[in-house]
């Protein structure tokens, strides 16, 4: 039996149930809603007010939230859905819907919402087949440059620039403290999101609409590009997002490469050390780095109630409200998807989303296509491989190519 085939029993037996349950209904009984996420554990709080203000508006519902890790979200999500029990609404990025479309997980939502006063290209993010599936919350999840001014006063505007800067520093290091772990640039190695700015340097993109397009010789240049920073010494022999992350915190890299997620935490344990720039042009082809540009979405289960859906859009309304989409930009230095918000001049005098926005600018859409899914797995394998010297770049993008065709087929 598919997957869609049991998710749409699933569903047959949710509405069965929701209708026997119907007449059990009543004013004081408690409505309990399910809301997972994938959120920064640093910004719960931001979250958490939000969602014990609307407890307090609406005293018959209780928000029950559950935090799951990037990777393990849209697992559990199926997981849920196929036994009949998902979550109400899911709040994460964009790269998971056509999964999602795909096993009939979510549902469209087109009618059930305003999308007019949202950002037009964070919500076209999400529309596949004529219907719109996800609500932004944020538009952005783009990878930024991020410099400790201890040891950079001026972002690196090339590649060419970025070497001498790190020769220098680590120069420097050699000559004060051979004995010293420090770094100049980090990145999390074990993710293929952030081999993307590299490989866009080169001209290249992982996929032409719904077909993987990872042999080539722009994924090898990434690679080798990569590589040639490791060997230099500019980056750790390995590298993951804890690590670069620690590292950055501990003044132990000059700088690294991360996302807009990250960037109320550092503005408030590095306070006027950090600086923020637009991603460097690659010197060797006049193209600058550009990274997938999404954001945070509510998307809502396919097996959802009536009365439920009634609550979860009144939650929806409260977090994208004037008043929390401008708590989010103070609170947790996220730029929001609401269109009169992001187009204010708040937004373009700020020193921090002023960048940000450049950067939007600078960047390409996040696939949100299922073959981007395949893609993702099938990459992520591959580039632990190549950059742990276990594989060469030229074999990696061939059988990368070959592996994510046969994933597709499975996956359909």
């Amino acid at each position: 039996m598919t997957i869609k085939q049991v998710t749409l029993i699933c569903l047959l037996s949710a509405i069965v149930l929701s209708g026997c349950q119907k007449n059990l209904d009543t004013s004081k009984e408690k409505v309990t809603i399910n809301f997972w996420d994938n959120e920064e554990k640093s910004n719960s709080t931001y979250i958490d007010s939000i969602i014990a203000s609307f407890e307090k508006s609406n005293p018959r519902v209780k928000i029950v939230r559950t935090y799951y890790s990037v990777d393990d979200i849209y697992k559990q999500f199926q997981s849920a859905s196929i036994a009949g029990s998902p979550p109400d609404v899911l709040f994460t990025t964009s790269d998971n819907t056509g999964l999602f479309i795909s096993n009939s997980l979510i549902m469209p939502l087109n009618g059930q919402f305003d999308f007019s006063q949202y950002v037009d290209n964070a919500v076209d993010a999400t529309i596949q087949d004529g219907k719109t599936w996800g609500v932004p919350n944020s538009y952005g999840n783009q990878l930024m440059l991020y410099y400790n001014t201890d040891y950079v006063k001026k972002a690196p505007q090339t590649t060419k620039d970025l070497a001498k800067l790190c020769d220098l520093i680590i120069k420097k290091k050699t000559k004060s403290n051979p004995g010293s772990n420090m770094t100049c640039l980090e990145i999390d190695q074990s993710e293929p999101f952030w081999l993307i700015p590299f490989l866009t340097s080169y001209g290249g993109w992982p996929i032409n609409g719904h077909v993987p397009n990872l042999n080539t010789d722009n994924m090898v240049k990434a690679f080798d590009l990569v590589k040639s920073f490791k060997k230099k010494g500019y980056m750790s022999s390995e590298c993951d997002y804890s690590c670069m992350d620690q590292r950055f915190k501990d003044g132990n890299t000059a700088m690294i490469i991360n996302g807009d997620w990250i960037s109320g935490v550092y503005v408030d344990s590095m306070k006027n050390k950090m600086k923020l720039a637009v991603l460097p042009i690659n010197s060797e082809t006049g193209i600058r780095m550009r990274p997938m540009i999404s954001g945070k979405y509510f998307f809502i289960s396919s097996f959802i109630k009536p009365d439920h859906m009634t609550y979860v859009k009144k939650l929806i309304a409260m977090m994208n409200s004037a008043e929390n989409q401008n708590k989010m930009i103070h609170e947790i230095k996220r730029l929001p998807a609401l269109k009169s918000i992001f187009e204010s001049d708040q937004i373009k005098r700020d020193p921090i989303f002023s960048v940000m926005a450049r950067q939007i600018e600078n960047g390409e859409a996040m696939p949100s296509v299922l073959e981007m899914r395949a893609a993702w797995d099938v990459m992520r394998q591959y580039q632990d491989l190549v950059l742990s010297e276990r594989m060469d770049s030229i074999t990696a993008a061939k059988k990368m190519q070959e592996d994510v065709l046969k994933r597709i087929k499975e996956m359909k």
